[in-house]
């Protein structure tokens, strides 16, 4: 009977566990979107204040950019691969990253800003 109710329990605070940490894929996946259409509306600007070879230049950057945050997102998380843990350790690096991203992106609006 013991056993049973240690069982019981067990997978009580499993579910538990997974509720809580899909919530969290949710919360973090919901953040990440926000920045990502910020960072494209910063993006544009940037874009508006740079001439067509400046244009370029940054496109090359920003596509090098995006396969960084992939290979670091997928890097960071593989320590937990195949755990439950390893789908919000990798959200929380994207978020980190992206985040610097977006204060990057803002410099070189500073930068160039011309008006």
């Amino acid at each position: 009977m013991k056993t049973i109710f240690i069982t019981i329990i067990l997978l009580f605070n499993t579910s538990l566990i997974a509720e809580s940490s899909l919530e969290t894929v949710i919360k973090l996946d919901a953040q990440i979107k926000v920045l990502k259409v910020e960072m494209n509306l910063k993006i544009n600007i940037l874009k508006k204040e740079l001439d067509i070879t400046g244009q370029e230049l940054f496109q090359n950057e920003q596509k090098a950019w995006e396969k960084y945050l992939k290979t670091k997102t997928i890097f960071t998380a593989d320590r937990y691969r195949g755990g439950t843990l390893s789908k919000i350790i990798a959200l929380k690096a994207m978020l980190e990253t992206i985040k610097i991203r977006l204060r990057q992106i803002e410099n070189y609006i500073e930068i160039y800003n011309t008006t």
